[in-house]
């Protein structure tokens, strides 16, 4: 009988062994907001450069699904993806401190039907703010970052506030709130500032106290979101303060700060196991962002944490991250695998001395290309508009009078104009290259580039496919050269994604990849008719399928949608020039062939490491989990940015154009288009793949549009010259 009884002593001896340690970790993260801070502003501070020193350091994008404002990050950050917080993220309160007609207490049980601890943190909204992320058009959880944490024993915290009189700003609650909206505990009230009159609205916060509150919650496994409030209030008052006291106060909050996470990172490093101590901004100040300056900096010290550079897969790029990045580091740092509906990708710090000053050299870029990319590219479309409609004018004005004006309309005036509009990417790509930046500097390099080398092809080469031939193969020499090289012209051209709208970081982006497809086609069919050999389809077969793999690989172009595209428009182009059937055997093996390049692309994604997958690599890593609802929702959030595109962008001016001008080619004069394409059967099959390949990127592209219009750059016009051409041969 002695014996089971000293088995049982030890078996419960050795599960209590084995479940201290769990208990007894002490692993924290603490993330502290601050509004209103640049990256120029925080290398002044004195104070939280020191802090640098002790971490690593990046450029935040705060993209949400509405402003930029916190109220919205703050959903977007608990969510980790992008949604909207509107007016309701700022209503948090203490569970026993009075909201709207009572106790938030009661108020948060009347809206939720939940009753919580006299210590929680409430967000009393949390219905409205569900409801207005129902609208969206995928998946998003506010609060999935809480839920997640406390599902797995992780203890949720939350103090601070950036109220500013009667006016309540609580939006840190929505970061760690789960998705019923409460916070396990913490403080947002009134204890949280404490008086002083030489401040905005009176108050500052008080970080004596919340610094003894943060430590109160590192004995366990924690989340701790501190949200510092004198940012917001300091930017709030700034037009009823002289600018010189406002410079004053802004360094005395910036001192208060750095020293406050300095003094949390210290207690961090000695009563933790480990720790992870976040210093962001999740909103930036006006004057900042007027500018363009709009990517925030962010900060990471803890165990582990390098002095360096942060990055993530999401962006790709060494030292910008995003704030939907956020969740899934912090489940990560506490080994929780992040839910499918979070859309960001694990931050990385990497070993760097001059993080700071190299951070800010790029983002002084990153600013200029931003300010200089709308005035370029609506200048550029003006051009192409003003090209079209003249070569509309001169072909239907055609052996008629002009008046004093119609050497315009001639073809010395408009082949070098229609020449200059298709050589413009390529010069757009060189700029950056020669350190040019800035709209007037950008646009005069360009203007000058493109009219410079269009007058000596009009001068010096007489047969037009010639001409096309020297055009679309320049692009394509300059693109897929980028690519190889490892994208660096790519990540700073104008024509090409900004990582300040967020809406693409990496790889080829749409405008650059209609581009490619179009001057690919137009470069390959135009030098075979010049040849001769117009149904050979050996050597574009090549040239087409090594530009749709550079397109699709992992580390050049990361395209899918783009490789998919190009599949349609050059294995439609090759099929077109044999003059082939389109029966079902042809459709059976060139299906099969692309079938094999795409396979090939999505193997070379999964079989990457996890961090340096392209997003579509992390897709079918998803789906070969059995997750297929990926499918719908994928599509849906692709058609409601190109919805979203169709509408504002202003590459649809583009598209609307050249259609205009195209629709003009086929009914007047009456036959000239056919018999002008009929003479040159490589060509048209040319132009054939680009009108498909415009189809495609529209059905199955986020940004369609921008790649169906720069594909037709390369379209229209040659046909203008081409048309214009033949009649002068009657």
């Amino acid at each position: 009988m002695g014996n089971p009884m000293r088995s049982r002593l030890l078996a419960i001896i050795l599960l209590i062994l084995c479940a201290v340690p769990a208990f007894a970790a002490r692993e924290a993260v603490v993330l502290v907001t601050l509004e209103c801070l640049s990256l120029d502003r925080l290398a002044e501070s004195e104070d939280l450069r020191t802090l640098v020193e002790s971490g690593s350091i990046g450029l935040m994008n705060n993209k949400t699904d509405g402003g930029l404002i916190f109220e919205n990050n703050a959903v977007t950050i608990g969510a980790g993806t992008r949604g909207i917080g509107s007016d309701y993220a700022r209503y948090g309160f203490n569970a026993s401190d009075f909201a709207d007609d009572g106790a938030a207490g009661d108020v948060f049980y009347r809206n939720t039907g939940v009753r919580t601890s006299d210590t929680a943190v409430l967000q009393t909204k949390i219905a409205a703010i569900r409801a207005a992320n129902t609208y969206q058009r995928y998946d998003i959880s506010p609060g999935m970052l809480g839920r997640m944490l406390q599902e797995n024993g992780v203890r949720t915290a939350v103090y601070g506030n950036s109220d500013q009189g009667r006016f309540f700003s609580r939006n840190a609650v929505a970061i760690a709130m789960n998705t019923d909206g409460w916070v396990e505990s913490g403080d947002v009230g009134a204890r949280t500032l404490t008086r002083d009159p030489s401040r905005p609205f009176g108050v500052t916060t008080n970080y004596a106290y919340i610094a003894d509150r943060v430590r109160e919650q590192t004995d366990g496994r924690s989340l701790i979101v501190v949200e510092l409030g004198d940012g917001r209030r300091l930017e709030s008052a700034r037009t009823e303060i002289l600018p010189g006291r406002y410079e004053s106060l802004r360094k005395q909050m910036l001192s208060e700060c750095g020293r406050f996470v300095a003094q949390l990172n210290d207690h961090l490093k000695a009563n933790t196991d480990r720790y992870l101590l976040i210093f962001a901004v999740p909103t930036q100040g006006s004057d900042a962002f007027e500018t363009g300056d709009r990517l925030t900096p962010i900060i990471f010290i803890g165990t582990d944490i390098p002095r360096g550079m942060l990055s993530s897969s999401t962006t790709k790029l060494p030292g910008v991250l995003t704030n939907i990045d956020l969740a899934p580091t912090i489940l990560g740092f506490f080994g929780i695998k992040p839910d499918r509906s979070m859309l960001g990708s694990p931050v990385t710090a990497v070993s760097r001395e001059d993080a700071v000053t190299t951070l800010q050299a790029d983002n002084h870029r990153m600013i200029r290309t931003l300010r200089a990319r709308i005035p370029v590219l609506y200048g550029y479309v003006a051009c192409v508009a003003l090209c079209v409609f003249l070569s509309i004018f001169a072909v239907l004005l055609q052996n008629r009078s002009t008046g004093h004006f119609g050497w315009i309309l001639t073809p010395s005036f408009l082949r070098p104009a229609l020449m200059s509009l298709m050589l413009a990417p390529a010069t757009l790509w060189i700029e950056p290259a020669l350190g040019i930046f800035g709209t007037l500097p950008s646009a005069l390099f360009m203007a000058g580039m493109t009219i410079s080398a269009s007058v000596a092809l009009n001068k010096w080469v007489k047969d037009l496919r010639l001409i096309f031939a020297i055009i679309g193969l320049t692009n394509v020499a300059v693109v897929t050269g980028d690519l190889l090289l490892g994208n660096t012209l790519l990540r700073r051209t104008i024509l090409s994604y900004d990582p300040i709208a967020g809406i693409r970081f990496y790889g080829l982006g749409n405008e650059c990849a209609g581009v490619l497809m179009g001057a690919a086609l137009l470069g390959v069919y135009s030098l075979l008719d010049y040849a001769g050999k117009q149904r050979t389809w050996i050597v574009p077969g090549i040239i087409f399928t090594a530009i749709a793999l550079i397109v699709g690989a992992p580390g050049y172009g990361s395209d899918f949608g783009g490789t998919i595209t190009y599949l349609f428009a050059f294995g439609y182009a090759v099929l077109k020039a044999r003059d082939m059937n389109l029966n079902l055997k042809t459709l059976a093996w060139t299906g099969g062939l692309g079938s094999i390049l795409i396979c090939g692309v999505i193997a070379a994604n999964l079989l990457l490491q996890a961090d340096q997958q392209t997003h579509i690599g992390r897709f079918f890593s998803q789906l070969a989990g059995g997750d297929f609802s990926l499918f719908v929702d994928t599509a849906v959030r692709k058609w409601s940015m190109n919805l979203r595109l169709i509408k504002y962008s202003v590459w649809v001016h583009f598209v609307y154009i050249f259609i205009i001008g195209l629709a003009v080619l086929f009914h007047r004069p009456v036959g000239v288009l056919q018999r002008t394409l009929s003479r040159h059967p490589a060509m048209n099959a040319g132009f054939m793949g680009i009108m498909i390949g415009v189809v495609v990127a529209m059905l199955t592209n986020d940004s369609g549009v921008a790649m169906a219009a720069t594909a037709l750059l390369y379209l229209a016009p040659p046909l203008f010259m081409m048309v214009k051409a033949e009649m002068a041969k009657e």
